[in-house]
């Protein structure tokens, strides 16, 4: 059987249907159907994805030390974040007994950047994910050897996400995080507008040299196509 039904304009459809009842009199009514995500229209945007690498981590970093920022810039356009993932792995030295943690915040009011490490070169087709996409208008950096210089910027009072790693590797050359997601957009990316974005900080034992990798896959779109 089918039913016919209308849009919000008026427009016709038919679904079809089937009469699951006990009674078979229509009482419940069941349909099928297919849903095939459509990719988002990125207009004056694109879709991004790259990996921002560390060099050697020293030694003794202060608790709750940035090693990562991710910052949006465009006034005219959203940044939808779809995924965050890190890789990390001790080095020469392996870490004292202890834990090892990476807290994610974001940052709000996020009006001059923070300095130092090693900022990815976001330009050109770089990282796009078609050629004829606009260049994305958001800024990655993440650590050289120590501690980012924090910009000006509110972070929220608690992180979105932790990845722990218990215990922290003790041996030297051992990976801790193999493309732990910091987040991921099951439900909803994590919407980004101009002078917002999202910092990572460390927290690790003592005596370890390690380095890590850090993963993000982005939308930049005009809010118009996102509602």
């Amino acid at each position: 059987m089918s039913t016919e039904m209308k849009d919000g304009l008026g427009n016709e459809f038919t679904l079809r249907t089937k009469d699951v009842s006990v009674d078979q009199k229509n009482g419940i009514r069941q349909n099928w159907h297919l849903a095939t995500k459509y990719p988002i229209d990125h207009t004056n945007g694109g879709a991004f994805y790259t990996t921002a690498k560390s060099n050697t981590i020293a030694a003794a970093l202060t608790a709750n030390s940035p090693i990562a920022s991710f910052r949006f810039s465009s006034a005219s356009l959203i940044c939808a974040i779809r995924r965050l993932e890190i890789s990390a792995w001790t080095l020469a030295a392996g870490f004292a007994a202890g834990i090892a943690s990476f807290d994610a915040f974001v940052a709000r009011q996020y009006t001059s950047e923070d300095t130092g490490g090693l900022l990815s070169a976001l330009s050109a087709n770089t990282p796009k994910l078609r050629t004829n996409m606009q260049t994305t208008q958001s800024h990655l950096r993440v650590s050289d050897t120590g501690t980012l210089t924090a910009g000006t910027r509110t972070l929220d009072a608690h992180p979105f996400e932790t990845a722990v790693a218990a215990p922290a590797p003790t041996a030297t050359n051992t990976l801790f995080f193999n493309d732990q997601k910091i987040f991921n957009d099951y439900d909803h990316p994590l919407i980004l507008v101009s002078g917002e974005g999202v910092i990572i900080q460390a927290s690790v034992p003592a005596t370890g040299t390690w380095a890590f990798a850090l993963t993000a896959v982005w939308d930049e779109v005009e809010l118009a196509n996102f509602n």
